[in-house]
This record gives structure tokens, sequence and C-alpha cells, in this order.
């Protein structure tokens, strides 16, 4: 099945030429999303528990993969637990189809084929919006990183925008800068930019156009959350006041 397919059917819910199986999982899915527990802020020491339990997975596929290649000989599995399964193709002795004999079927091998990859893009996800969460509470590992928007104020051009992305590095916040239409400043004039936040404002770098900017910080973004980026002349050691971009992490 597509990823359209299932975009369709989850927004949807009548997608064409799914069989029974594939319409099962993903109203298990469906129903997994519309939880309101999945939503809640995630607790500490979740992302070791996804790498746990991604790692526990692949060794149980990788266990049943072993078993059904090896038709359940030599496991060590007595006729109490296993049944009379010893010619490791699900029948009995007597050439009955063993009761506790689950076959791999085509469907579930079909299901598997996207479910799994699926499941993997969630938890990569989720450790992005992790790490996300724990760059702006100040409490982030190296290589977190966060995406600022800044907008243009009635003091610069028309038109003028750009984004601030921070990374955290064991040296502090790295923040790579882009804004496209803001006029070139030399000579005694420049930009400056800044972090803000309650305690007041902290100068992380200049530059003369909003072009690949490199900036550092050794503050965290949940004291500073708000970056400005200002007109300045050189022999002024305060912000003038004067800001031509602005943007914040919880987007004020």
């Amino acid at each position: 099945m597509s990823d359209d397919q299932r975009v369709r059917y989850l927004s949807e819910g009548d997608p064409d030429d799914l069989d029974a199986d594939v319409l099962a999982a993903l109203d298990d899915l469906s129903a997994l999303l519309d939880d309101p527990s999945l939503w809640v802020e995630p607790p500490s020491g979740l992302v070791d528990d996804v790498v746990a339990a991604i790692a526990a997975e692949l060794r149980l596929v990788a266990g049943d993969q072993g078993l059904a290649g090896a038709g359940l000989q030599g496991t060590g599995l007595n006729d109490e637990k296993a049944g009379a399964t010893s010619s490791g193709h699900g029948r009995s002795t007597d050439g009955r189809p063993a009761d506790n004999v689950v076959p791999i079927g085509s469907a579930g091998r079909h299901r598997t084929r996207w479910v799994q990859p699926f499941m993997a893009g969630v938890a990569v996800a989720a450790i992005s919006a992790i790490g996300v969460l724990a760059l702006v509470r100040g409490d982030s590992t190296p290589g977190d990183t966060v995406e600022i928007a800044l907008a243009g104020t009635e003091l610069a051009p028309v038109g003028v925008a750009g984004t601030a992305q921070v990374t955290a590095t064991e040296s502090g916040l790295r923040i790579e800068l882009d804004a496209t239409g803001l006029p070139r400043r030399d000579g005694r004039q420049f930009y400056q930019a800044w972090l803000k936040g309650e305690s007041g404002l902290v100068p992380i770098g200049t530059f003369h156009t909003g072009d690949d900017v490199v900036l550092w910080a050794g503050v965290a973004l949940v004291d500073f959350p708000t970056l400005t980026v200002t007109l300045e002349e050189v022999g002024d050691q305060e912000s003038s006041g004067q800001r031509v971009l602005i943007g914040s992490v919880s987007g004020e």
C-alpha cells in the first residue's frame, strides 16, 4: 500500500483496494493516534526506552525469522509445549495441521513491509521532537536542534524574513542565521544579533549581511527564547533598539 493510500484512509476512511488485514492495521493505528495520552509531554528517559524497545523488537524479528527458516527443528521444544511438529512443516505426525502453529502468511509479510519502516519513522520523529523539547528547556545534549522563524519589522525592507537554526554543542549554542533581503551594512554600520529573556539581552554576534551567518551563544534558550537583529554602529555598547528581525522559540 502506498503512502498516499495510508494518508487517504486516515483522512477519509475509504481507500480503494485494501485488504482486510491492512484495514485492520490502519484502524489500530488510527485508534492509537486518537489516544490523548500519546500527545502528552514525554517523560525523562523516553529516548533510552525507545531505543531499548527497538533493539528488543529487532532481536525478536531476527529470532522469528531464524525459527521459521529452521522449521522449529533443533529448538529444544518438547511435545507438551510445541505439539508433534518435528516435521518442521507445521503438521503433526499424522499429517494434520498442528493447532499451535501460526503460519506466516503473505498478508502478514505485506503488512510487515510497511509497518516496520513506518514505526521506525515514528520512533525517529519522536526522538527528534524530544531533542527539540530538551533544547528549549535547557537540558539538551550535543546535536539537538531547533529552528526559529524570523520575521521582518517595520524597520526592515518589505519581504525580509529568515530562519535561525539553533544546534546544541559542547561549546554552547551554534546559531546558523539566514535572512534574505537585508541590505548590506559596511564601514561603521553593521547588524547585531541578540538573545532576549526576562533577565535582559545577550549579544551573540555581528555581521554585514544576512547570508550564511554563524553566531554563538553561551546561554540556554529556556532563559533567552527570543532572537532579535538590530541596526548598530561602531561605538555603541548597548542595543540601539532598532530591530529589523525578530523570532522566538515559543512563536511569539
